[in-house]
């Protein structure tokens, strides 16, 4: 679990979302305050706009427990700003299948607005 998490969040830091179809399960249930998605589609589709301007990211703390995995990030971003969050992640069949993102910041729900409206 823990290569597949750090993979996984490797692809956000070099904003390459191509890994991302072998880490994500079709079937992603992801869920956080601003936004929920059934699907790995959905989750990028909505999502991957977040990746832009990241620089990289250190794992604060991390927990791995049988196809589950908690952990603790700072997200490093090119202006010099950084932010914390905690994410649960589960996994099934070789994929991450689960996302519970934790943080209060409501600049996620303004970034995650789609261009169309």
């Amino acid at each position: 679990m823990r290569d597949l998490v750090h993979q996984y969040y490797e692809a956000w830091a070099a904003q390459n979302s191509e890994p991302m179809k072998e880490l994500l399960a079709a079937d992603l249930k992801f869920i956080s305050p601003q936004a929920c998605f059934d699907s790995a589609d959905s989750f990028l589709t909505h999502c991957w706009i977040l990746s832009k301007g990241l620089k990289g990211l250190e794992f604060e703390e991390e927990i791995y427990d049988q196809g589950r995995a908690f952990v603790i990030l700072r997200w490093l971003m090119e202006d010099g700003s950084c932010f914390v969050d905690a994410e649960y992640l589960d996994s099934s069949r070789g994929k991450i299948s689960k996302i519970i993102v934790l943080n209060n910041s409501p600049e996620f729900s303004q970034l995650m607005e789609d261009p169309k409206d």
